[in-house]
């Protein structure tokens, strides 16, 4: 969409480089944007053996609210309901096999619960896509290459 008139070639040629730039900080932002998914994944506490398991499901949020928990592109989780958010590692998990008992995860065994599910539940390739993006940002913290 044009925002200057043509009067003359140099305004012309302006008004092509801003929508150049425009479309370039456009495509950009689609990029970086942030994306959530559900956080759909086997109990990533190593201490009490779950992360071993291979008994994915939904996790929800225990702070009183029950909402359902996603996981975003930056690795940031977040409830649903109540949108109480913060990086995953200052997350707590607890399942059944240690209900009540939160602990925290361990890099390695939360990526590779990711990867698990990655090949049971994304189905499409916006899930599989996004879950990439997931894995890859962790692989990044923990200084790997992907």
């Amino acid at each position: 969409m044009e925002r200057i008139k043509k009067k003359d070639d140099q305004k012309l040629q302006v008004n092509k480089n801003f929508v150049c730039i425009d479309q370039l900080l456009h495509n950009y932002n689609l990029i970086k944007m942030v994306q959530w998914i559900e956080l759909y994944m086997s109990c990533p506490v190593s201490s009490t053996g779950c992360s071993k398991s291979q008994d994915p499901g939904y996790w929800y949020h225990s702070g009183g609210c029950g909402g359902s928990m996603e996981i975003s592109t930056d690795v940031y989780m977040r409830c649903k309901k109540c949108y109480t958010s913060g990086h995953w590692k200052g997350w707590s998990f607890s399942c059944s096999r240690h209900p009540l008992q939160y602990e925290k995860a361990d890099d390695r065994d939360f990526l590779q619960n990711l990867g698990f599910v990655t090949n049971l539940y994304a189905t499409d390739s916006e899930k599989k896509n996004i879950l990439k993006l997931i894995i890859r940002k962790i692989l990044e913290e923990m200084d790997l290459t992907y």
